[in-house]
């Protein structure tokens, strides 16, 4: 069986109520002054953020992490980082072995 190819990231994503747009960019310098953040929500931009320089798969896997932290914002569940990593990789995980949407 030959592996299918991911998607392209989309540029735009309905999350909740809310239509994020999503940007790669090249420096996520000033997100997390001292780390090095793969990607970010801005809530009050409605955008996601995702370091341009990780392969395909990587930000598919840092987009699903933000989407988490945009439906935790949406509807309140105050899902810790770790929590957060956890669903990210489990959703993840399933969509890609399910050939659900990213292939």
């Amino acid at each position: 069986m030959t592996k299918r190819a991911l998607k392209p990231i989309p540029k735009r994503l309905k999350i909740g109520p809310l239509t994020y747009t999503v940007t790669e960019v090249n420096d996520m310098s000033n997100v997390m002054p001292g780390q090095m953040a793969m990607g970010c929500v801005d809530f009050i931009n409605v955008t996601i953020r995702l370091y341009s320089k990780m392969s395909l798969e990587k930000k598919w896997a840092v987009l699903m992490h933000e989407i988490v932290h945009a439906i935790d914002e949406n509807i309140t569940l105050e899902l810790s980082e770790d929590v957060t990593d956890r669903l990210a990789i489990g959703l993840m995980d399933a969509l890609t072995t399910n050939k659900i949407g990213l292939l």
